[in-house]
């Protein structure tokens, strides 16, 4: 019997929880799972959707945990509730934490008001279900997340990596729930954007010598963007033919953070080195053009940009952290560099510098060395981290939490 799923996002902005939700709905077996997506409003997110033929229906999400937004949250769980009924759906699917407090509402054995005011009451309290639900936690997690969210509560929890999955190793039912499953590619628009590397190359002004780098990703601390930057400058005053790729957009309130790296560009006088690009809805076209991929964040879920690179051949120098070890193998599938740090510590990754400053030097002036690691890459793209795998797996975890349902609401 086929399950109809509702996948809820809380944005219709393309991104990496969005693109991973894409590459899944379109690899799944719809003999097993149908999918309908629940998103607020039209994007380029539905504008994908419509292109693979998966339905979906608009239903404003507003953050939970804000007050101001509770006098809506009736009527969205309400029309929730709707879609859910009208869609005969047997089976949650929340593809970002963020709107676990939704679905547990909407799905509660009861009013919508009495949802809501067992969920305030505290994680303690129960929450009787009339379907599973199964979270993605796309990001790593706090302590306080896995409460405030009641991720407890939910059937199964799926975490992009075993380093996220371990965030939840102090819960005494993280290893009944939490499953690991890597972030997947659909592989066929990363092979096209290959046709097309050396006219993006000629496009934004490259020259047959110029060695392309690329930082692509959302403008925040975390991703360490200007960490990037400075690595680059130094490298550039000993090698002129090193380029830089910056694409993103300043997102959660780093609006200052970016203005300070454009500041940077200037002040550093590398307007004729940086390409700065804002967020582009298909990058894979730009990850072709790129020589080498860098992602220098001090926090990481599990990065879609190393396997969306790798999946064009293009190996990545990553930091040295838990996440970003279990996508690169050190020497055989892209470079690590930096000590293996916590997120806070600041000088360790001020030390990060000249040590990426000179790997990039060094790789420069090695480019048969790069293509090698680069097919290297693509070869564990194609085998780690398919999207038909990937789909297989996360269909297996939605079987899991339909029966531990079944148990436990239905015994």
């Amino acid at each position: 019997m086929v399950v109809n799923v509702l996948h809820i996002s809380p944005s219709k902005d393309l991104g990496g929880s969005r693109n991973s939700l894409l590459t899944l709905v379109q690899a799944m077996d719809r003999t097993r799972y149908n999918s309908i997506i629940a998103l607020p409003g039209q994007g380029a997110v539905t504008a994908a959707l419509d292109e693979i033929g998966v339905p979906w229906v608009n239903i404003c999400i507003e953050p939970f945990r804000k007050g101001k937004y509770w006098c809506k949250l009736p009527y969205e769980i309400k029309t929730l509730r709707q879609a859910i009924a009208e869609h005969h759906i047997g089976l949650i699917h929340c593809n970002e934490h963020f709107v676990v407090p939704h679905a547990l509402t909407a799905v509660y054995n009861g009013s919508i008001m009495g949802g809501l005011f067992a969920y305030l009451r505290g994680d303690n309290v129960a929450l009787p279900q009339t379907l599973p639900i199964v979270s993605h936690m796309r990001l790593f997690v706090r302590h306080r997340h896995v409460i405030n969210y009641r991720l407890r509560h939910v059937q199964r929890v799926i975490a992009v990596s075993q380093n996220a999955k371990a965030d939840f190793a102090s819960f005494s039912w993280c290893e009944d729930k939490v499953r690991a499953i890597y972030n997947a590619v659909n592989l066929e628009p990363y092979r096209q954007a290959l046709s097309l590397r050396q006219q993006i190359r000629s496009e934004i002004g490259l020259s047959n010598e110029d060695i392309l780098f690329g930082a692509i990703g959302v403008f925040s601390p975390r991703k360490r963007t200007q960490l990037v930057l400075e690595a680059f400058d130094a490298a550039r005053a000993k090698n002129p033919h090193l380029k830089l790729l910056v694409i993103g957009e300043a997102r959660h309130h780093h609006e200052d953070y970016y203005r300070r790296m454009v500041q940077y560009i200037a002040d550093q006088h590398l307007d004729s080195s940086v390409i700065l690009l804002p967020w582009q809805d298909n990058p894979a076209v730009y990850l072709a053009a790129l020589d080498i991929n860098l992602l220098m964040s001090s926090e990481e879920g599990f990065s879609r940009v190393i396997i969306e690179s790798g999946a064009c051949g293009v190996p990545t120098i990553a930091s040295n952290i838990a996440p970003n070890r279990e996508a690169v193998t050190d020497c055989a599938t892209g470079w690590l560099v930096g000590e293996d740090v916590k997120s806070d510590e600041e000088d360790a990754f001020r030390r990060f510098v000249p040590v990426l400053s000179d790997k990039m030097l060094a790789l420069a002036q090695n480019l048969p060395e790069v293509r090698r690691i680069g097919s290297n890459m693509r070869s564990a793209v194609e085998t780690k981290f398919s999207a038909a795998a990937h789909a297989v797996e996360v269909m297996n975890v939605f079987d899991e939490a339909m029966e531990d349902f079944r148990r436990q609401f239905n015994s």
